[in-house]
């Protein structure tokens, strides 16, 4: 079987509380709320430690492909 991958974009922000996300669009800040809309997934807040709420939202790339166990 031929094994297929894939390359996605997205994006990834922390919010005031220092939660980060990830997002399938670029998100909106609700400044009021300390927050971002319609995350995906929370991610481990240890990642990109460079993403602050001052800075805004960041593009990263996904890369995908099927584990065969």
């Amino acid at each position: 079987m031929e094994k297929t991958s894939r390359t996605y974009y997205a994006w990834v922000a922390r919010d005031k509380r220092g939660t980060l996300r990830l997002f399938d669009k670029k998100p909106v800040r609700f400044k009021w709320f300390g927050e971002w809309s319609q995350c995906l997934v929370n991610l481990n807040p240890d990642d990109f430690p460079d993403v602050t709420w001052e800075d805004g939202p960041q593009r990263v790339e996904l890369k995908m492909k099927l584990i065969n166990e």
